[in-house]
């Protein structure tokens, strides 16, 4: 699903009933009216074939759900949210085990330093083994990490 013009209030929690999108891969909502807060329950397996979401919603305001980083969001590999509003910081629930198991990407872009500190903090333990590969910072506050499963770090 890409980015329609006609798409504008909330993000619906409705997207993550059970047999909404069962083989929805990729899901990019870029530069969208949308406001309010990240549905929470978009974490809670609603998207099992979800491998890449990519959310640059300015709008957008709130903190990270804690809900994200329980069992839904299995088969993610890359996670890239430039929210310009969001505030908070990273859940503990994103640093679990189980949270995130296949990313393989990840950028969080936002207007403010708390979350960022908490990803620089957390990120390698919301990834297989660990194994961050690369990690950048710009001014503008942007976090990308690319991590690989296996093998040594470089």
């Amino acid at each position: 699903m890409t980015s329609q013009p006609d798409i504008a209030g909330t993000l619906p929690e409705s997207w993550a009933g059970a047999g909404a999108f069962p083989e929805l891969s990729e899901l990019w909502l870029l530069d969208l009216p949308v406001v309010g807060t990240l549905p929470a329950l978009w974490g809670s397996n609603g998207f099992p074939a979800l491998t890449d979401l990519e959310l640059q919603l300015p709008m957008v305001s709130g903190t990270l759900p804690a809900e994200w980083g329980s069992s839904g969001f299995q088969a993610l590999n890359n996670l890239q949210l430039q929210l310009p509003m969001l505030s908070g910081t990273l859940p503990a629930e994103w640093g679990n085990g189980s949270a995130f198991p296949d990313l393989m990407s990840l950028l969080i872009d936002t207007n403010t330093t708390g979350i960022l500190t908490q990803v620089c903090l957390h990120v390698c333990f919301c990834v297989p083994n660990g194994s961050v590969r690369h990690v950048e910072s710009s001014a503008s506050s942007a976090i990308t990490t690319k991590v690989r499963g296996q093998g040594n770090t470089s």
